[in-house]
């Protein structure tokens, strides 16, 4: 029995499904239609991997609250999955988008850097002592910047420039130890 206002079928139709997702404005230069993405479906029994291409974006950001309650700038793209039927309307996927790619780059935390004399700093310990060493910042990440030059694989830096009683010289000893 079906009352009046009261659907009785839901119509769909094969059309292969599209993911809408938000980029930030800091990445979306780097991201342009027919960009090769991947997207992770987690499912029970384990999570799948879906791969994609960018197919629209948006021409204008809009703001949208963070799930830490941060309003960002994003603009909204459509991406659609190489493979049809894999996904159906309501799945929740996250979108990996690669906007920047290096082998053998070392990067830092943002919290690590500071200025002195107008250069780019990081505290680095050496033999048990702290010590300011010069750097040159590259790329900025969403959380950390890629480091040109000034550090070397196996330096051990301070993640919080900020820390407290921190000098050069001052005795530290890593985290991990």
């Amino acid at each position: 029995m079906v009352s009046a206002l009261e659907p009785i079928a839901v119509i769909t139709t094969d059309k292969d499904c599209e993911v809408e997702t938000f980029i930030s404005v800091m990445d979306i230069g780097a991201v342009e239609s027919g960009k090769n993405v991947s997207m992770t479906l987690k499912g029970r029994l384990g999570d799948k991997v879906i791969e994609g291409r960018v197919t629209q974006i948006d021409s204008a950001a809009v703001a949208k609250v963070s799930a830490l309650g941060i309003e960002e700038r994003k603009v909204k793209a459509i991406v659609t999955p190489d493979n049809p039927g894999v996904l159906k309307d309501g799945y929740d996927v996250d979108v990996r988008f690669t906007v920047f790619h290096e082998e053998n780059s070392l990067t830092a935390p943002k919290t690590a850097f500071f200025k002195a004399d107008d250069k780019d700093m990081l505290w680095v310990i050496k033999d048990g002592k702290a010590v300011m060493t010069e750097v040159v910042k590259g790329l900025e990440l969403r959380t950390e910047f890629v480091v040109e030059s000034g550090i070397f694989e196996g330096d051990v830096v301070i993640a919080d420039a900020s820390v407290s009683g921190l000098k050069e010289g001052a005795n530290v000893t890593p985290a991990d130890e």
